[in-house]
């Protein structure tokens, strides 16, 4: 069976988490299996356990790419442990590719002869990205490549050599196989699995989820900032863009959500198609006593406030400090503001800890040194830890080696040398 959890708060998911993981369905002993967007998600999820239960443990986590390569291999029983499409693995087959057979790909001849080998590395990724997106949200397009359709298209002809090197053992190739070596018998799956703080999965993988649903319990624990329907919700500029026979019939709900939701709607619309059970749906209203809680609260009803009306909204410094924008002139400024406002937080609620605080950016090995540089120097220390960051910025061993390979390719500056 399919259960859906849901709760426009990550806490209380995790409350209703941790009843579901004291209660083993038949081996006590037997690991917990649980499908994780990222790390940040896998280590709150394990220190929240701790805290509501006193203990953390037999919990295997893996990421949304592996679990569904580790039951394509399960009920296929002939596939290797490696996928030979997975992130990781794809980016060195496409850098051969490109290294060795560059007269192939005549678009991207002006690119490979200026670039070094960094930035064919970087192509190749860039490459990989596109690719696994194609897998999980065109399948069609893949099919249609493989096909022989828009055969002189260069990503056609680079898709085409690495399918021939591995008989096209990928999983938009392998469902059909994998849908009936289900149906044979049995193959041992898990008892049951859950997906915590995933927020978005392809219909392609969600249709795998509802095969695997029929021979094993999948719990799903999804944050859903709304408890009324909003699937039929439309952005403004989509209901001017409708003919007027239309348009009528439309509506915006919340004008945020329609315009920035679209992609938890769809998630949700594909999940609920699947004759899921929905278990223990607890939408909590918020006290609306800043700016933030009042989004969220409108959000959460779905309601749209009229322009300009303040209604219930008493702008004090307070209840305004919940969103600040600021606009900073450097990565170092901004880690100083960043640091200032946390401090400032902390001083205006007690219950605020360092551990409640979660800095996020677009690009986190930019930002790493300025907010290092900041957060360890200053005269108010905070603790923190930089995750998500590479090898090369966390080990010193691995960034000497780096620095030293790099010598030949430089002017031997004194300084750099020594």
């Amino acid at each position: 069976m399919l259960f859906v959890h849901q709760s426009n708060q990550l806490e209380l998911l995790a409350e209703q988490f941790s009843e579901h993981y004291r209660n083993p369905v038949v081996d006590p002993l037997a690991s917990e299996l649980v499908v994780v967007p990222n790390y940040a998600i896998e280590r709150w999820l394990s220190l929240t356990l701790a805290d509501h239960l006193g203990i953390s443990a037999n919990l295997s986590f893996s990421f949304p790419a592996e679990f569904s390569w580790a039951m394509l291999r399960t009920v296929i029983g002939t596939l290797p442990e490696t996928a030979p499409f997975a992130p990781g693995n794809l980016r060195w087959r496409i850098l051969s590719l490109l290294e060795a057979e560059a007269a192939e790909f005549p678009e991207l001849d002006a690119y490979l002869h200026q670039a070094d080998q960094k930035r064919v590395y970087e192509l190749a990724c860039q490459i990989e990205t596109i690719f696994d997106r194609y897998l999980f949200y065109r399948p069609g397009w893949i099919l249609d490549w493989e096909n022989g359709q828009d055969a002189d298209h260069w990503q056609a002809r680079l898709w085409g050599k690495l399918v021939a090197e591995t008989q096209g053992m990928h999983w938009v190739n392998l469902r059909h196989k994998f849908t009936q070596c289900l149906a044979s018998p049995k193959r041992k799956l898990p008892l049951r699995v859950s997906f915590f703080g995933v927020t978005e999965l392809s219909p392609g993988y969600l249709e795998l989820l509802g095969s695997l649903s029929l021979e094993m319990d999948i719990h799903i624990f999804a944050v859903n900032p709304c408890e009324v329907f909003w699937s039929d919700i439309t952005d403004e500029k989509s209901i001017l863009k409708a003919a007027d026979a239309v348009s009528e019939y439309l509506e915006v709900g919340n004008p945020l959500l329609a315009s920035m939701g679209r992609q938890g709607r769809d998630f949700f619309d594909l999940l609920l198609s699947l004759n899921c059970v929905e278990e223990k749906l607890r939408f909590v209203p918020l006290q609306a006593d800043t700016l933030l809680s009042h989004i969220q609260q409108d959000v959460l009803a779905l309601h749209q406030r009229e322009a300009n009306s303040t209604g219930d909204i008493s702008a004090t410094p307070d209840f305004l400090a919940s969103i600040s924008i600021h606009s900073c002139h450097s990565w170092m400024r901004e880690a100083e503001v960043i640091h200032d406002q946390i401090l400032a937080a902390l001083a205006r609620d007690a219950s605020l800890t360092p551990a409640d605080v979660v800095i996020m950016t677009p690009d986190i090995e930019i930002a790493a040194p300025y907010l290092d540089a900041v957060f360890s120097t200053a005269t108010q220390k905070l603790p923190y830890t930089i995750s998500d960051i590479g090898l090369n910025s966390t080990n010193e061993m691995a960034e000497t080696l780096l620095a030293l390979l790099e010598i030949p390719g430089s002017r031997f500056e004194v300084n750099r040398i020594l």
